[in-house]
């Protein structure tokens, strides 16, 4: 389902969740940890970095260890959607991301990277999630420092939740592995 496409230098609006009680059950769903800090999208058109918030106001310049670190990976053209986080990550350490986005602290910022869109001339957004997963963890298989890949389990989602509450994370986002992504919320 991949296709040969031209990536616009330009934000996207991101995949968005729907709040629930529980995980769903089956095997055709993947659960990732809900991290706590800021949602950017990422593009890389014609090598040049740029890095929106999900709300498409640029943080290019707010983030230049990130724009570093994901000039690092040597691409040409692609789109990633992930999230930017201090320390691990969990509810704790968000007023940390915040002091060290203002210049009150000194924390290390991460991004946290959940999905690949686009790579080197094709769109994968009609690819199965796992798909795009599987690509993304071997283009971070050594990431340069700030940048994480997002794991997942598949299948459990009380188990993803068990894992994420004694991590003390902000929950699960639970996701179909089988389907494309969708920008808004689904």
């Amino acid at each position: 389902k991949a296709k040969a496409a031209k990536l616009r230098d330009a934000p996207f609006a991101p995949q968005l969740a729907k709040v629930a009680d529980r995980p769903p059950k089956g095997g055709q769903w993947l659960h990732e940890i809900k991290w706590d800090g800021y949602r950017l999208v990422t593009t890389i058109v014609g090598g040049k970095v740029r890095i929106w918030s999900r709300n498409a106001i640029e943080w290019t310049d707010k983030v230049p260890e990130l724009r570093e670190a994901i000039a690092q990976l040597g691409l040409d053209n692609a789109a990633f959607d992930g999230e930017l986080i201090a320390g691990t990550g969990t509810q704790q350490d968000f007023s940390l991301l915040q002091a060290t986005l203002s210049g009150e602290r000194q924390g290390s910022l991460a991004y946290a990277l959940f999905d690949l869109l686009h790579l080197e001339g094709v769109s994968l957004e009609a690819s199965p999630l796992l798909a795009r997963k599987e690509l993304l963890a071997q283009l971070l298989k050594e990431p340069p420092r700030h940048l994480a890949y997002s794991s997942h389990i598949a299948g459990d989602g009380d188990k993803a939740f068990e894992l994420a509450s004694q991590g003390e994370f902000e929950g699960i986002i639970s996701k179909r592995a089988d389907l494309p992504y969708e920008h808004g919320r689904s």
